[in-house]
């Protein structure tokens, strides 16, 4: 009795064991299969990665070769755009510059020539001017010679006018003696006749004239002396009766 249990017994251990046995090598299976998937998976997951990052590298030289030159073309474009605007800026500028300091330069020497002509132009009317007072002076003495004393007397109050005008005031003196002489010789009843010849030449009588040379003449001027004088002699013949 005693010995069938006791092989009940070894016979329970034996199953135990070999269950156990039986777990031991199930459980390591399925720690070997657990590690063939985690390798597999993994090994899925790094295949699919590269294929993803392949594809994406693919995708991205595929982009790259398509965009970047059409951006490369682009900023280039672009670029030039840009420089041929500032080249066509800068070249406007210049030239506008240019066409600006040529008008500066060409209407400085336009007012310069101007500005020399009119010199020019004022200093031959004074030569003028005292070209005919000689002549009117060279004149009166020639009608002084001829006694024709009116016309004398006309010539030389031009000249005295004309040297006045071309500021040869230093001239006017000898000019205002001739006629003071010229005058003298005028007679009286012709002093109206002197009048109208003068009236007709020169718009004004004689002692207008005498106004006229007159003025703007220095107050300490022997000028006002011989006019004056002249004014008198001519008051006088004016006044004086008429014996014709």
């Amino acid at each position: 009795m005693i010995q069938d249990t006791i092989s009940e017994i070894d016979s329970l251990k034996i199953n135990f064991l070999k269950q156990i046995d039986s777990l031991k090598i199930q459980n390591q299976l399925d720690k070997l299969k657990y590690e063939i998937d985690t390798q597999n998976s993994i090994a899925t997951e790094v295949n699919n990665f590269y294929d993803s990052a392949w594809l994406k590298l693919l995708i991205v030289i595929t982009v790259l070769g398509i965009v970047l030159p059409i951006l490369v073309q682009y900023f280039q474009r672009k670029n030039y755009k840009e420089l041929a605007e500032n080249l066509k800026n800068s070249f406007d500028n210049k030239l506008e510059n240019l066409k600006e300091n040529n008008e500066s330069r060409i209407n400085k020497i336009v007012e310069e020539y101007k500005t020399n002509l009119k010199e020019l132009e004022a200093k031959n009317d004074i030569a003028m001017f005292e070209i005919d007072a000689n002549t009117y002076y060279l004149q009166g003495r020639s009608l002084m010679l001829e006694r024709s004393f009116i016309p004398a007397v006309f010539s030389y109050i031009k000249a005295i006018i004309l040297l006045k005008k071309c500021n040869r005031i230093d001239r006017i003196i000898p000019n205002l003696n001739n006629l003071k002489r010229a005058l003298n010789n005028v007679d009286s009843e012709k002093i109206n006749v002197l009048d109208r010849v003068l009236a007709s030449k020169l718009d004004k009588d004689f002692e207008s004239l005498i106004d006229e040379i007159d003025n703007e003449i220095s107050l300490d001027s022997t000028i006002l002396v011989k006019t004056s004088e002249l004014r008198t002699i001519y008051l006088n013949k004016k006044t004086m009766p008429n014996t014709v």
